[in-house]
């Protein structure tokens, strides 16, 4: 009797302990916390939740047992709740089973971020020989054919949606259709002209239709270094340039029309000087119509603007943490693809998904933004040697880089995005003010 009542004793002291004084309060207090929570922090906090149930369990089970007199069977489920808790082998039993499944059983409270991986689902349209130079623009053109460039041979090449090249134009020179530093390539959803943004003769070729082939020089004294180039509804281009200053950065979307017109510029003064090949990423995304996305992958906020007036419609983003330092860039490149805009990530982001390299170092992880619904999940392509660089409503189309011999190719993948791991699509922000960038 003197046995039950100690061992009853034990049992309610031990289960009270770890279920409201114990580690069990931490780990409630960090599932009802409204910041993000890493995937592992997520795993860690529900398995020693339910290693407290188990626990509570086990102790009314030999409530029972010493009811009905099994005094012994009560003291060694006494002993095994002392030895397993200390042990923490349940909590870790637990959270490698849930690992293995890639569950994530966590409480969001209304409004709140968090991320996971969303499956995707790949297979190969075409591959090429990887014996191209430096591969540096990519688009996809109205009937699924795909211009590349390659910078170091001066050149632009389309593909058909099978693989096979369709055409060669370009060479290194100033006249026309020759290359000086072929950066960017560009195809108008209006009239289907495909063109080359040319960083050292400052300006865009217009290669295709051939009848209306001809340069076009984008002089602007403000901000000269051109980056990306786009169309707008009227088959106007549009470009993203930035100045040569160190001491601050300078970016302007410009219409060119008759004479250059600034529509949209922002201004930073920074910190520290930063090398221009160490200053973040600043990309444009066409979504059709008059609607671009400028990308500044300092922060993570995507604003949307007017190509012909400059206006801001709306931000796309996520409230992420980030590292410090201006090197510490969130965002590394954008394209739209399929599902929406998928956004390179950049080292600087520190939201708990493990961030894998590929050969150069970059991430290869890429957040899937929907234009409506805001942020779908993270795909990881599992791919090192795979870079996208340009996608469409179906396909990601981007560098292969050969590990041995450093030539490139370019592979295209047919994708088709399924449900996240937590079963639901477009858990993040969608539309929302600017300025609230992380």
């Amino acid at each position: 009797m003197v046995m039950s009542v100690v061992s009853g004793i034990l049992w309610s002291a031990l289960a009270g302990y770890m279920i409201v004084a114990g580690p069990q309060r931490e780990y409630m207090t960090l599932l009802r916390s409204e910041d993000d929570l890493s995937t592992r922090e997520q795993l860690d906090a529900v398995a020693s939740v339910l290693q407290a149930v188990a626990i509570g369990i086990l102790c009314f089970t030999g409530w029972l047992f010493l009811w009905y007199g099994h005094t012994w069977i009560s003291v060694a489920m006494g002993m095994a709740v002392l030895v397993f808790p200390g042990a923490g082998l349940i909590r870790r039993s637990v959270g490698r089973v849930l690992s293995a499944l890639s569950l994530t059983v966590v409480a969001i409270p209304s409004g709140a971020s968090s991320q996971h991986y969303v499956h995707a689902e790949l297979s190969v349209a075409f591959a090429s020989p990887t014996n191209y130079g430096l591969l540096s623009g990519m688009a996809f053109g109205h009937e699924g054919e795909l211009y590349v460039l390659d910078t170091n041979e001066y050149r632009m090449y389309s593909f058909s949606p099978t693989g096979e090249i369709r055409g060669v134009w370009g060479r290194q020179g100033s006249g026309p259709n020759e290359f000086g530093v072929p950066t960017a390539v560009a195809v108008s959803s209006g009239n289907g002209e495909v063109v080359v943004l040319d960083a050292q003769r400052q300006g865009s070729h217009v290669m295709l239709p051939p009848e209306r082939a001809r340069f076009v020089r984008m002089n602007d004294s403000r901000t000269p270094f051109h980056l990306d180039i786009a169309f707008d509804s009227r088959n106007e281009l549009v470009s993203l340039s930035r100045d040569l200053r160190l001491s601050s950065r300078l970016t302007r979307v410009v219409r060119w029309e008759d004479e250059p017109r600034a529509i949209w510029s922002r201004e930073e003064v920074a910190a520290d000087v930063v090398p221009l090949d160490e200053q973040a990423a600043v990309v444009m995304v066409p979504l059709g119509g008059d609607t671009i996305v400028v990308v500044d992958g300092s922060g993570y906020e995507l604003q949307a603007i007017d190509a012909r007036t400059g206006e801001t419609l709306y931000c796309l983003g996520r409230s992420v943490k980030k590292g410090g330092g201006d090197e510490d860039h969130v965002i590394d490149n954008a394209f739209r693809g399929p599902g929406g805009i998928w956004v390179q990530r950049g080292p600087g982001l520190r939201d708990g998904l493990e961030d894998s390299e590929g050969d150069d170092g970059r991430t290869v992880l890429f957040d899937v933004i929907d234009e409506q619904a805001g942020y779908v999940g993270t795909v990881d392509l599992g791919m090192d040697s795979f870079l996208p660089l340009t996608g469409d409503a179906g396909r990601i189309g981007g560098v292969v880089v050969d590990g041995s011999t450093g030539g490139m190719g370019v592979s295209v993948y047919n994708v088709v995005l399924g449900d996240s791991e937590r079963g639901e699509r477009g858990v993040g922000e969608a539309r929302r003010e600017c300025g609230r960038g992380s």
